[in-house]
């Protein structure tokens, strides 16, 4: 006669975050991986994280950057990879008229030296 064994979700994530690689194979192969996933704002807290996230290692990113001279194309890399790790693989069809999209726009007024905002 088998045995039922029992185990809480959250004593099973807690199993999995403390186990060795091969433990986390195991639990993931017997539960599933989708049951130890977190999400995806808990998992990103710094750009360490993202670079991570995207499967690169953030030292040769860092590597790799060191290249670009100018600060404002390191800061658009960066925020396009934050985009592209928040939105785990999703991007947005653009041709698709159904769907709510953002972007920045920004309106100069000749008569002021600062710009601003423009919704």
């Amino acid at each position: 006669m088998a045995e039922t064994l029992e185990i809480t979700r959250q004593a099973a994530i807690k199993a999995h975050d403390e186990a060795s690689t091969k433990g986390k194979t195991l639990l993931e192969n017997l539960f599933g991986k989708r049951v130890f996933q977190k999400d995806i704002k808990e998992r990103i807290k710094t750009f360490d994280d993202v670079i991570r996230e995207l499967g690169d290692d953030p030292e040769e990113f860092k590597n790799a950057i060191s290249i670009m001279e100018e600060p404002d194309e390191i800061a658009y890399v960066k925020l396009k990879l934050i985009a592209k790790a928040l939105n785990e693989g999703w991007t947005p069809d653009w041709s698709n008229g159904e769907w709510d999209k953002w972007y920045p726009w920004f309106k100069m007024d000749d008569s002021s030296s600062a710009g601003r905002f423009s919704f």
